[in-house]
């Protein structure tokens, strides 16, 4: 699954103020690419809040008008069921609450909905966790992902180190109040945002202007990462199995530890060697990416645990790989596991060749 970011901010950080009306911080072409870019994502994520009091029908204005599934995480229950959440489209909405409320929540909106509208919503219980979230949804095929706020849930997703792109829109509008009005108003950072967004592993792609707002896109360096796996696949000694180099990469865009094939043991691979030595360390892996030059094995004869089973029980979030293993010795199934436990799996093709031509000697 990709994670999109995206929200509206003014030049000193705050995304929203403390009055009861919605501040609007897009300008009408910023508004007309949001819409256009929600018609192109599966679904769409609020926080709870940010639908108690913005009120978003979360709706794409398109032509034709497109409908995404619409997503929200609630600890109270406290949504409205003639909000536009829940109102507005015809696509299917998700709450996401925690698992003694589930009921109250489910005979609430039964009561309140029409039996039309009812069945669009699925209300599910869930451990609190972003990282959970994403495991459902994947497994709901929902490939793309569009997060809209609020400033909670974005740093709860950037935490978890979730985020694949962020799409920041700057409004010419300075929040800070000389009388603290806003002191306790929704803010995203309070320092340079390039820095803030770096904090999180993500880099600066590229900027536009649309009518008076400029947009700033982020996004997370896959390609860095991989390119360095497969240069440390070089390294590898091996001769009758796989050349691979893996990576892990902390949420905030750390190396954690790395490995190759035969690197610890002559049986030993990449992936392998790689979470070995990062548990060694101490290292927390909850949130960690792992690049791997070649898709993780799932069966394995040499030792107890394919990669990747390794991977899945490791907390690792997002595995991101270059080549399928091809059918030489085995039907290798790592990425369709991983997807189904959960794991966000990204396969970068373009550097598919190069892994081949370093595994030559098997790869005819």
């Amino acid at each position: 699954m990709k994670v999109i970011a995206s929200a509206a901010m003014s030049i000193d950080g705050y995304l929203d103020d403390n009055s009861d009306t919605r501040l609007v911080l897009s300008s009408p072409q910023d508004f007309d690419a949001v819409h256009a870019l929600r018609a192109r994502c599966d679904a769409i994520l609020v926080g709870a809040n940010t639908v108690r009091k913005d009120n978003p029908s979360l709706t794409a204005r398109t032509t034709p008008p497109a409908y995404p599934v619409k997503v929200t995480i609630t600890k109270s229950g406290n949504i409205d069921p003639q909000s536009r959440f829940i109102q507005d489209g015809t696509g299917q909405k998700i709450i996401y609450c925690t698992p003694d409320i589930q009921k109250t929540i489910k005979d609430k909106f039964k009561q309140s909905l029409t039996a039309e509208t009812f069945e669009t919503l699925t209300i599910k219980a869930f451990d609190g966790t972003a990282t959970a979230i994403i495991a459902d949804l994947s497994a709901s095929n929902i490939s793309t992902l569009m997060i809209e706020g609020g400033a909670q849930t974005l740093k709860d997703f950037l935490d978890a180190g979730l985020i694949d792109e962020f799409r920041l829109a700057i409004a010419p509008i300075n929040l800070s109040p000389a009388a603290g009005d806003n002191e306790t108003a929704a803010r995203l950072t309070d320092y340079d945002k390039d820095l803030f967004m770096h904090s999180y592993g993500l880099q600066l792609k590229n900027t536009q202007t649309l009518g008076d707002t400029v947009i700033y896109n982020y996004e997370r360096n896959h390609e860095k990462w991989m390119k360095l796996a497969i240069q440390l696949s070089e390294d590898s000694p091996a001769t009758d199995r796989y050349r691979v180099g893996a990576l892990i990469i902390d949420p905030r865009g750390k190396l954690v530890s790395s490995g190759y094939t035969g690197e610890l043991s002559p049986i030993c691979h990449a992936e392998e060697a790689a979470l070995e030595k990062a548990l060694k360390n101490g290292a927390d892996l909850r949130g960690c990416t792992i690049y791997s030059s070649m898709e993780p094995c799932s069966t394995r004869a040499s030792m107890p645990h394919s990669c990747t089973e390794l991977i899945i029980n490791s907390g690792i979030t997002r595995t991101v790989f270059a080549l399928s293993e091809p059918p030489i010795f085995v039907t290798c199934e790592g990425h369709a596991l991983l997807e189904q436990a959960g794991i966000q799996v990204i396969h970068l093709t373009e550097y598919a060749q190069s892994v081949r031509d370093i595994n030559s000697h098997l790869i005819k």
